[in-house]
Formats: C-alpha cells, sequence, structure tokens
C-alpha cells in the first residue's frame, strides 16, 4: 500500500492506492474527510464497484453460474498500481487477482485519475469492457465529510426541487415501503432521516449539491449519478454523501445479472466514463 499526495498550496489530497481511496483532504489546515475509526466506521471514500449496496442474497447469476459478492463489491478492498502521476495528478488502475475473478468473470479494465484544481478534487472514473460481450454492474462513490457541530446544524441544499421519498431498507435491500420527508432543495440533517440505515433518493434530476453548516457552504459536490444516498452511523461526526448509478436490490429482485434493472451495460470494447468534482471551501 503507498499513498500520493497532491498539494498545489491551497488543497492537498491523500490517496491510497488501496482502494485507489481518498483518505484526506485538507484545506486551510482543516481535515475535510473523516479519518476512520472502530467505533464508528473505517472507511474514508470508497469507490464501490460492481456492486452498489448489496445484490439479493449476496449474490448472482451470469451464464448459468452463480457468483457470491460482498456488499459494495470489492474494489474498495483491492490494490491498485500507480500508472502515471504528475504534480497535481494521479491515474491508479485496479491490479486484477484471482479472488476478484472468482466473483466478477469480466475482462475490463478499471482506472480512476484524480486531479485537484485550486480548491477542487476531481475523480474520473473509466471502466472499459475488455471483451466482446456485454458486461453488467454498477458505479457509486461513498465520499464521507467530517463535521463540527451538531448534525441538525448542517443542510444538503440540491440543484432542483426534489420529492424526498426514500425507501425502507431491511438487511442491506429496497422494500416496497417509502419514508415521506416531503419535498424541496433543501435536506435538513436529522437523526430520523437514518431510521432505516440510509436516506436515499433514486432517479433525481439534480447534479449539483451544497453541504452547508448553518449558512456557510462547507463544500459543493458535481455529480452524474441519478440516485443520491446520504449516510451516517448513530452519533458519528461525519457524514457520507454517495451518488450511485444504481440502488441496491429490492427484496424480491433476480438473480439473473443481464435482467436486474438499471444495471450499467457496456457493450463490447465500449467504455463507461463517470466524473464527480468536490469542491472544498
Amino acid at each position: 500500500m503507498e499513498n500520493v499526495v497532491l498539494n498545489n498550496g491551497v488543497l492537498s489530497v491523500t490517496i491510497s492506492t488501496y482502494g485507489a481511496e481518498v483518505v484526506s483532504a485538507i484545506r486551510n489546515g482543516k481535515e475535510m474527510v473523516w479519518q476512520g475509526s472502530e467505533k464508528f466506521w473505517t472507511g474514508h471514500s470508497p469507490l464501490l464497484f460492481p456492486v452498489c449496496g448489496a445484490f439479493r442474497d449476496f449474490k448472482y447469476e451470469y451464464k448459468g453460474n452463480t457468483y457470491e459478492i460482498p456488499p459494495h463489491g470489492f474494489t474498495r478492498k483491492s490494490n491498485f498500481e500507480i500508472t502515471s502521476k504528475s504534480e497535481n495528478s494521479v491515474t491508479m488502475t485496479l491490479i486484477q487477482s484471482a479472488e476478484n475473478k472468482a466473483v466478477y468473470p469480466f475482462e475490463y479494465d478499471f482506472v480512476v485519475t484524480y486531479s485537484i484544481k485550486e480548491n477542487q478534487l476531481t475523480s474520473v472514473v473509466e471502466v472499459k469492457n475488455n471483451q466482446s460481450e456485454p458486461m453488467y454492474f454498477s458505479f457509486g462513490s461513498h465520499e464521507s465529510f467530517n463535521l463540527e457541530g451538531a448534525l441538525e446544524e448542517y443542510s444538503v441544499e440540491l440543484e432542483n426541487e426534489e420529492v424526498f421519498l426514500s425507501p425502507k431498507i431491511v438487511g442491506r435491500l429496497l422494500t416496497y415501503e417509502n419514508i415521506d420527508f416531503g419535498s424541496g432543495k433543501v435536506i435538513k440533517l436529522e437523526k430520523q432521516l437514518f431510521k432505516y440505515d440510509t436516506f436515499m433518493l433514486r432517479d433525481i434530476s439534480s447534479r449539483k449539491l451544497f453541504l452547508r453548516h448553518g449558512d456557510k457552504i462547507i463544500a459543493q459536490f458535481d455529480y452524474d449519478a441519478s440516485n443520491l444516498l446520504i449516510w451516517q452511523p448513530v452519533g458519528a461526526p461525519f457524514i457520507c454523501i454517495e451518488p450511485w448509478f444504481r440502488a441496491p436490490d429490492y427484496i424480491d429482485t433476480c438473480h439473473d445479472i443481464t435482467k436486474k434493472p438499471k444495471m450499467i451495460k457496456v457493450d463490447g470494447q465500449k467504455s463507461f466514463t463517470s466524473t464527480r468534482t468536490v469542491t472544498y471551501f
């Protein structure tokens, strides 16, 4: 495992080759990323691939074979190699392993590039399908933000008006029961949001949000996924804001990965790209 530091004098970002995960982002001498603890959560800002959340029974079927795969997939616990680096950017490529191949038999490259410019951190993930047949997956991120003060002092302001209808999650799977938190552009952060583990908005139009502490903007987050999750372990001094391209399975979703709703499908020799930018204030 190796850490790479990108520092332009305004923003200092540290990325680990384990999971290609951002483990630190320091702005104005302040750490913006959760540093991990056994008490709450040991992660920082993992990349989720090829599963966001969980498949039903933690498995899927493909071409007559059954594969078991853990929640959030394996990228976050895999080693990456540094394939290029400059003063303000680094590119890391997933090292294919027998363990990963055993649970996900597709031929692909997973490459992530991080770059900083002034107070912005941009990540670009590219998944290239190296086989002739389609591949199926989901992708999401799990960015964490440290909080100073009570959770109720914070809010998330979305780009557009949205309906705040969050599904009840049981055993990591979606149920058909939804919790109605109203609608609008501002999500007031409160413990009630996390009564069923995670606050989740699906198929929203917003592609930008602001994390606010009172009237002060802490961060701006630009993303390209249509599902947005907000998560906090009980009592933790941080929150995670997570743009996902797919929600977890429902309690009755089929096991066939080619028939699971809203999977990303990439045809042979084609690529999928996802870009997101966090601006720290």
